[in-house]
């Protein structure tokens, strides 16, 4: 795919950070789009289809996520190699419940990544004080636990699963994005990694004890996830409390659950929630089957694992969209005072002996086109 990245247009702002930004993005075909340097050649992908009505309106396949990270801030921070793993990372991914690479390529000073555009907002935003009913947080706990069954089918752990790096799409139906901390872990001699990461609140014991860690992990937060969703609150937090004492009751698995949940809910939190990840539910031998298998999901007859898959399931809420689909209001943050890392003059320059660490993130570019915002 040639993302013609002089023809690239930036709409609207959708998420900023220490390193960089995310913008809701487009581009005008002037020629049929084929050929180019093309990250995913997964032909059965109808993001991937040419735009043959080159007629100068924007179609679904011309709008996309465009994330800019500027090489200086992650030399700086001593990141660049996590992002470069990261954009490997996301290339290797084919699900419709994880995000994935459509193109990359850089500049002098920065580096892009282009992804599907997800328009329905964080599945955080969505969640009610007192949590969403049952039937409703199982329809995104699955969606998120098949994201993270396609994940751990590459050896692949996300080590941040959270309400806030679930993203929902113009359908309503869930994604996992941001997979910075992510990280190949295969399964042979029992193989684990050590770094401290993710969230505190979410944080699984054996990350806290340093005891090195695997794919259990994601089982954790991804219950502790679903735990907030039903509830709406985290099961370990109690409020005031400080992190030294809120990490002693995640390594001693304290937690209460009241008489509003049904008992096939309070086994499945028991069984993933379990301080040993030896024992945990999702980390013996048949991993996410474990879980599916579990009553909440099984002795549910409305659960149709197999519709969610072929995303044949009405989804319980549809983003109120416009028809356009450079819609961008269900990102509510207030970006009015920013540095636009697309502008040079809020973008150092990085050493040219330093270009090297980049040349394999994706090839060259001298244009990132205009910024024309939507209303």
């Amino acid at each position: 795919m040639d993302f013609a990245m002089d023809r690239m247009t930036r709409h609207a702002l959708l998420g900023s950070g220490s390193y960089g930004q995310v913008w809701l993005a487009s581009v005008v075909s002037s020629r049929p789009r084929t050929g180019g340097d093309v990250v995913d050649d997964n032909d059965d992908d109808d993001t991937h289809d040419n735009n043959d009505n080159d007629d100068g309106t924007i179609h679904e396949t011309d709008v996309f996520a465009l994330k800019v990270q500027p090489k200086y801030e992650l030399l700086l921070s001593g990141h660049a190699e996590r992002f470069l793993a990261e954009r490997n990372i996301l290339a290797s991914l084919r699900s419709p419940f994880v995000m994935r690479l459509l193109y990359a390529c850089q500049d002098d000073r920065r580096l892009y990544m282009m992804t599907p555009l997800l328009q329905g907002g964080e599945l955080d935003s969505l969640i009610p004080m007192d949590g969403f009913s049952e039937v409703e947080a199982k329809f995104y706990a699955a969606g998120i636990l098949e994201g993270l069954a396609h994940m751990h089918s590459k050896h692949i752990i996300h080590r941040d699963v959270k309400g806030k790096n679930v993203l929902l799409d113009r359908s309503g139906y869930p994604c996992l994005i941001d997979l910075g901390f992510s990280k190949y872990v295969p399964d042979d001699n029992n193989s684990k990694t050590f770094t401290f990461c993710g969230s505190p609140l979410l944080t699984a014991p054996e990350i806290i004890l340093y005891k090195g860690h695997d794919k259990g992990v994601d089982y954790w937060s991804w219950a502790v996830t679903v735990y907030r969703m039903v509830t709406g609150r985290y099961p370990f937090f109690v409020e005031g409390m400080d992190e030294l004492t809120l990490y002693k009751r995640i390594c001693r698995g304290t937690f209460e659950l009241d008489g509003f949940v049904s008992m096939e809910f309070r086994f499945l939190m028991v069984s993933v929630l379990y301080p040993d990840p030896k024992q945990r539910l999702g980390s013996r031998a048949y991993g996410w089957d474990d879980i599916f298998a579990c009553p909440w999901f099984a002795n549910d007859p409305s659960f149709d694992l197999r519709s969610l898959r072929k995303r044949t399931v009405k989804p319980p809420w549809i983003p109120p969209l416009t028809d356009s689909m450079l819609d961008p209001s269900q990102f509510h943050s207030d970006y009015s005072s920013f540095d636009d890392w697309m502008d040079d003059a809020k973008c150092p320059e990085i050493p040219s002996d330093r270009q090297s660490i980049f040349a394999s993130f994706g090839p060259q570019t001298n244009s990132v086109g205009k910024r024309v915002y939507y209303s």
